[in-house]
């Protein structure tokens, strides 16, 4: 499976019950995450990529990686998605603005 192929064919729609930055608790500045695999998002969902996680995180065993993340991992560990199965990644949870609603959202943003 390519990264950049899944990026270019993403689809506008609606977000699933994943892993988001408002299920990590309040004060917690980072987690981490291992990839157990990456699946193409459904017709018409927003993100390009789901990551299957290895071990669930506060009931969450996926996440919905956006757009700018996938760049993220297309920079860090080039452009096959079997690259990221196994590695264990850092996830910061910052305040970014949601263009749909205009508030400031907590979100996972991979680490630098």
């Amino acid at each position: 499976m390519n990264l950049k192929s899944l990026l270019e064919s993403r689809k506008t729609g609606q977000s699933a019950p994943l892993l988001k930055g408002s299920d990590i608790p309040e004060g917690t500045k980072s987690i981490t995450i291992e990839v157990a695999g990456v699946r193409e998002s459904p017709d018409g969902f927003g993100a390009p990529v789901i990551l299957d996680l290895k071990k669930p995180i506060n009931g969450k065993q996926a996440w919905a990686v956006n757009i700018t993340n996938m760049k993220a991992f297309i920079r860090r560990f080039g452009d096959d998605a079997n690259a990221l199965v196994g590695r264990k990644i850092k996830l910061e949870i910052s305040l970014v603005h949601n263009p749909q609603t205009g508030e400031m959202v907590r979100s996972l943003v991979v680490s630098p």
